[in-house]
């Protein structure tokens, strides 16, 4: 889709599923386009992280240590990889939901949700760096 606002244009991402009465819309983030490839399994694993951990917040204590949970090799092109990846998801929106003819009205009935409420993500180039000062662990917070 694309809107235009005088001399703004903005190109919105959307993807849209139905099955029968089911419908599944996912609307990506202006910047970051919709999550795509395996970025669907990110949520996924991080719900399973979550579970693991008895938290919907996720800590990591690196970015090495993102990488390799991940499966990733270390190095800055899959930790840039891995920015986006996670940009794309925190971007999106995703919406349930289904619609029905009753016998005296349409019933439509849907529901909202992004998966991600905050994350942090930092790297450091330095390979002995594990911690920043503070309370910067790497952290990714579900809705």
């Amino acid at each position: 889709m694309v809107y235009q606002s005088g001399a703004l244009q903005q190109v919105v991402s959307v993807a849209r599923a139905r099955n029968g009465h089911f419908v599944l819309q996912v609307t990506g983030h202006l910047g970051y386009g919709l999550p795509w490839g395996q970025d669907r399994l990110v949520p996924v694993f991080l719900a399973t992280q979550a579970i693991r951990q008895k938290s919907p917040q996720i800590k990591f204590e690196s970015a090495a240590a993102m990488l390799d949970t991940f499966g990733m090799q270390q190095g800055g092109s899959q930790y840039r990889r891995m920015v986006a990846l996670f940009q794309r998801i925190f971007g999106a929106t995703t919406f349930f939901g289904t619609d029905c003819q009753r016998e005296r009205a349409a019933v439509v009935h849907r529901a909202r949700f992004n998966f991600t409420t905050e994350a942090r993500i930092w790297y450091s180039r330095d390979p002995k760096q594990r911690l920043l000062l503070g309370d910067c662990q790497n952290m990714v917070l579900l809705s």
